[in-house]
């Protein structure tokens, strides 16, 4: 197994002064999980959920960094060994929004 990790945070796309109305920025963490020991074939799946839409605070998004190359899915079933998935490469983050009920999973590239 490469050693390795990834950061997920789960945090509202919005900001409750403006409603649910997307913003650039990201607000507060209301999770994060961080995956230490990966592998290429072993599915690692996170144990939170994204709760959804809050009408104060927006949209959900699930943010993601990595200090290697990974693929990973997201959904109420996510499998980043299959597709469709995405590649996220080392030194990079994005921003997902995601649904009620949706989970990550990753895998190392």
């Amino acid at each position: 197994m490469t050693a390795f990790a990834v950061h997920l945070v789960c945090a509202h796309a919005g900001a409750e002064e403006r409603g649910h109305q997307p913003l650039a920025l990201v607000g507060p963490a209301v999770w994060s999980e961080t995956y230490s020991s990966l592998s290429a074939s072993v599915n690692t799946v996170s144990t939170n959920v994204a709760t959804g839409v809050d009408a104060k605070k927006g949209a959900q998004v699930f943010q993601v960094r990595t200090t290697v190359d990974i693929f990973f899915a997201i959904g109420g079933t996510p499998d980043a060994t299959a597709s469709p998935r995405r590649f996220l490469a080392s030194g990079e983050a994005i921003d997902v929004l995601v649904g009620v009920g949706d989970k990550f999973a990753v895998v190392s590239a």
